[in-house]
């Protein structure tokens, strides 16, 4: 037993020192088993072993080198990174690690929601002790000493070890109620102390700004192994998580970057897709793809912080509040696109493939139907206006809108640009409430506009647009909301559909036509 005893030490020593070596010997994340770290998981392990090295060297009394001493001062590891890189499994690999090779343990985690740690870090730590709890029987009897016969457990809310020594280390997570006030966010994880704690902070970038404000006084104590790991997507432009890349403390992290397109994980087919699909030039490839913060640019009409602060925005409706449809009829091989708004609040969007007038128009009637709209907007260029007057016919609540003609409101070059502006206006003032959809969010934050001669504006056109960013597709997404945007929603309060018998004039509501958009 001693000889074991011995084995295990040596064993625990060379993982202790190196996360890279406990990855691939104890997780068995190597090329014999058929999978390896990438690239950049593999120099973001030696970091965090240069980093955690330091801070034991210096807590130990030993004499740092210039080098080690500038680590043991960092507050952690900061990793911004595009999608598909691998952070999750990163950070996974990260908290085995200290839960099992070093004592006295504590990690607490946080994430923008619960569903954020249950679904996919909690998840993933699973799906990696399994890995564990196969690979660490041919290196020393670690594994039933220390990880079997419960002495690791994965609750619903936390994970805990039982060490060789018998003392128990955990993992638990704790968010942040988006409803509270500043201090009681700030005490999320507040007050946590341990010889050896790891805070993680996942998906950093949507972490209430308050939460962060506690964390480096416990962090910066030179009497225990203490640090962040900071993982994120850079959403925004400015917060805690991107300023700790670009703001003013930035020389207090370890800063590291994954671009998807140097990540042996994200195929080289995915990245040509995102570029055709948005824009090498976008906000949306810099995001996802590159790991790199939005621009801000003086000619962007929605800002990038403006649609993402709005997504799945909490706000109450109104039993009044009509709901809205827009109908933006697709031509020369788009798909029609509707979206369904009630209140601020973006219900959904639905797609219909199908260049037949008619099959568009028995989609258009039944989901018309299906979601009790009590008025819609119809794109009706092209087949568009087929569409309008034969729903018009069937007695539903429809009106025309041409994108293309004239504002009477001066201020604006076309329609177009008047029902983009009106979007601007509604993101501005914090309005919409809108699903984390994708395409529907790139639509938003990508046009440009302009004032043209005097003080008229002019939004980018699609043309424009296609060709600035090398799109393939319309912004469909985005042009069926503006619809929705043509008359004030106050002109439709309790005049839902069943109110009104079939076949209402639909061009005259309030004494308006389409055109006092």
């Amino acid at each position: 037993m001693a000889d074991n005893t011995d084995k295990m030490r040596k064993v625990f020593k060379r993982w202790r020192d190196s996360l890279e070596k406990f990855v691939e010997e104890a997780i068995g994340v190597n090329p014999s088993n058929g999978i390896s770290m990438t690239t950049q998981q593999k120099l973001a392990a030696r970091e965090v072993s240069k980093l955690v090295n330091a801070k034991r060297k210096r807590r130990n009394g030993g004499k740092l080198t210039p080098e080690e001493q500038e680590y043991a001062e960092k507050i952690g590891i900061s990793i911004m990174s595009g999608q598909g890189t691998g952070k999750d499994a990163f950070c996974s690999w990260v908290m085995m690690w200290w839960l099992c090779c070093f004592p006295e343990t504590l990690i607490p985690c946080t994430a923008p929601t619960a569903d954020q740690i249950k679904n996919i870090l909690w998840s993933e730590f699973a799906r990696w002790y399994n890995k564990l709890d196969k690979n660490l029987e041919p290196q020393c009897v670690f594994k039933s000493k220390a990880l079997k016969d419960d002495h690791l457990v994965v609750e619903t809310q936390r994970i805990y070890v039982q060490q060789l020594d018998g003392k128990e280390c955990f993992a638990f997570w704790k968010t942040a109620n988006p409803k509270d006030d500043p201090d009681s966010q700030a005490g999320t994880l507040y007050g946590f102390h341990a010889p050896n704690m790891l805070i993680v902070v996942d998906e950093a970038a949507s972490v209430p700004q308050p939460v962060f404000k506690p964390l480096e006084g416990t962090i910066t104590s030179a009497e225990g192994v203490n640090w962040i790991l900071m993982l994120f997507n850079p959403i925004y432009q400015s917060g805690y998580a991107v300023d700790s890349h670009t703001g003013p403390n930035a020389h207090k992290w370890v800063l590291i970057q994954w671009d998807a397109e140097e990540s042996e994980n994200v195929s080289k087919q995915h990245i040509l897709d995102m570029e055709q699909k948005y824009g090498r030039n976008s906000n949306t490839f810099r995001t996802l793809v590159k790991g790199l913060p939005p621009l801000a640019e003086a000619d962007t009409l929605i800002p990038y912080d403006w649609v993402m602060n709005s997504v799945d925005r909490d706000i109450i409706l109104d039993d009044d509040d009509p709901v809205i449809m827009g109908l933006d009829v697709g031509g020369g091989g788009d798909n029609t696109v509707a979206c369904i708004r009630q209140g601020w609040k973006v219900k959904s969007f639905e797609k219909f493939s199908s260049p037949n007038t008619m099959e568009v128009v028995g989609w258009a009637a039944d989901l018309m139907d299906g979601e009790k709209v009590t008025a819609c907007f119809v794109d009706v260029i092209g087949i568009g206006n087929g569409v309008y007057y034969r729903l018009k016919e069937l007695g539903y609540r429809v009106y025309p809108v041409d994108v293309r003609v004239t504002c009477l409101d001066e201020r604006f070059r076309n329609v177009r640009s008047q029902l983009w502006w009106k979007a601007r206006e509604a993101f501005e003032s914090n309005l919409p409430s809108i699903p984390n959809d994708l395409v529907f969010k790139s639509e938003l934050w990508t046009p440009k506009f302009k004032h043209l001669s005097g003080k008229t504006i002019e939004v980018e056109s699609k043309y424009d647009m296609k060709r600035r960013l090398s799109l393939s597709s319309s912004p469909n997404h985005a042009d069926s909301f503006n619809l929705t945007l043509t008359f004030k929603d106050s002109m439709f309060r309790r005049q839902r559909k069943e109110d009104y018998p079939m076949g209402k004039d639909s061009e005259t509501v309030g004494g308006f036509g389409w055109m006092a958009a």
